[in-house]
């Protein structure tokens, strides 16, 4: 497509092109999601302007985010839209994570088993920005989040957001939004709070209640507690472990987040995993646009989508998928349950309910198997795919597509496909699973096959 394809795209706010590219204008200085409710000029001229792969290519360009739809609110993840190598990929999800925050772009070479100047070289090349460009636009726009939407002190999310310095956190802001951290606190609705609390706006018709009696079914009491109006659970993320509970402000209609944790920097995975667990990454309208009311007999005319609830570990829903080729759910959990009781490792917190951190490997070596009632077939089983995991052939985020999660384990023939996909739906929130009947989708619904089977499975339930 070229520019004047793109710009009638955005003129028709086409919900199937929202998140493949952005568009720019100098005359405003804003950049926009191509469903942006703010009307672009009928007769643009040419210079004004311009299309992006990204934010990052907006910000390169001295555009800040339309306030309108924020482009760079959207999942918290670097998402760059174009095909990059496997180095460049590697690095750019080892920047996300946080690594440049803590380490040098040298460090980050060598754990990439390359020179400096040659990561920057073919970083610069693929992506056209230098790996600790990337990571300053990246902390800029967590900061922001955080500056909107928590009760957090500045100072703290300057250091939460990985900036050396109170001093070099607002230049990088002013320089990204043309505004300073001041300024844009000033908008938060948020006018006191403990410092440690998040918010995540919902829609009037959000079930909390409802997401929450899906949750309970896979209660682990210590790791978690689960009652009628909030939840509970203990973390340990990248060697920082605490606990966070979720409930409901139904005043101002939203989902209050409050973390417990020595380390802050941990708020900004907490933050994202629990809005992965209630499927509030993606624009659900999108989808439904994509979806179309008039598919499957009219379903999304009369119902909401479906939401695609995750487990907030994606290794514990690992562990009960591969268990559930062999035993029922009840079997499975009462045995999750009795393991991490004997081998979970305790912490001290203030809440009583949540003082045990999930086991980070099964140990079955330490414990006899037939005390948790594990065949040697699911034992060596779960090995097996602990040990792609360590060694990386195998990676449980959300940041791939099925077809490259699918393939990794496809090697291991004890494993079922529905085992597979359902790690996929519901550890990793993936979109894109396919049904395992093999529906004939159509493929404009590529991206969101996981929702189609999801209305299946609900059609089918009655």
């Amino acid at each position: 497509m070229d520019k004047y394809d793109c710009f009638e795209i955005r003129k028709k706010m086409d919900p199937h092109y929202e998140g493949k590219f952005l568009m720019g204008a100098y005359s405003m200085g804003i950049f926009c999601n191509v469903t942006c409710p703010r009307t672009p000029p009928e007769h643009p001229d040419e210079s004004d302007f311009v299309v992006l792969h990204n934010i990052y290519e907006g910000f390169e360009c001295g555009l800040v985010p339309c306030e309108d739809c924020e482009p760079d609110m959207y999942t918290g993840r670097i998402v760059l839209n174009f095909p990059v190598s496997s180095l460049v990929e590697r690095a750019v999800r080892m920047i996300e994570a946080g690594y440049l925050n803590v380490h040098s772009v040298d460090e980050l070479a060598g754990e990439l088993r390359v020179s400096e100047r040659y990561l920057r070289k073919v970083f610069l090349k693929e992506t056209g920005l230098t790996p600790s460009r990337l990571a300053v636009y990246h902390r800029g726009t967590i900061a922001k989040r955080l500056l909107s939407e928590t009760d957090i002190p500045v100072t703290d999310i300057a250091y939460i957001s990985g900036f050396g310095s109170l001093r070099q956190f607002n230049q990088v802001m002013r320089d990204m939004y043309r505004s300073s951290s001041t300024e844009i606190r000033s908008g938060n609705h948020i006018r006191s709070g403990d410092g440690n609390r998040l918010y995540i706006e919902i829609e009037s018709d959000f079930d909390f209640a409802g997401c929450l009696r899906v949750f309970k079914k896979y209660e682990i009491p210590g790791v978690m507690t689960i009652k009628e109006d909030s939840y509970a659970r203990s973390f340990l993320i990248n060697g920082m472990s605490g606990w966070f509970e979720v409930h409901e402000d139904k005043e101002y209609h939203r989902l209050v987040i409050s973390v417990f944790a020595a380390d802050k920097r941990c708020y900004v995975a907490v933050y994202y995993r629990v809005l992965r667990m209630f499927d509030m990454i993606i624009k659900r309208r999108i989808v439904e646009g994509i979806i179309g009311e008039e598919s499957f007999g009219g379903y999304l005319a009369d119902h909401a989508l479906p939401r695609l609830l995750c487990w907030f570990d994606p290794y514990e829903c690992t562990v009960y998928a591969l268990l559930r080729q062999e035993m029922d759910h009840e079997q499975v959990m009462q045995m999750l349950r009795a393991y991490t009781q004997r081998m979970g490792r305790k912490f001290k917190t203030e809440n009583s309910e949540v003082n045990l951190i999930f086991p980070e490997k099964i140990r079955t070596g330490e414990l006899d198997q037939r005390v948790l009632g594990m065949s040697g077939q699911t034992v060596r089983l779960i090995r097996t795919v602990e040990s792609l995991i360590e060694q990386e052939k195998v990676y449980l985020t959300y940041y791939q597509s099925y077809s490259e999660f699918r393939r990794a384990l496809e090697g291991i023939e004890e494993i079922e496909e529905q085992t597979i996909q359902y790690i996929a739906m519901h550890g990793l929130g993936l979109k894109d699973v396919p049904g395992l009947e093999g529906e004939n989708d159509s493929d404009e619904w590529k991206d969101y096959l996981s929702y189609t089977s999801l209305i299946r499975s609900e059609i089918r339930q009655g």
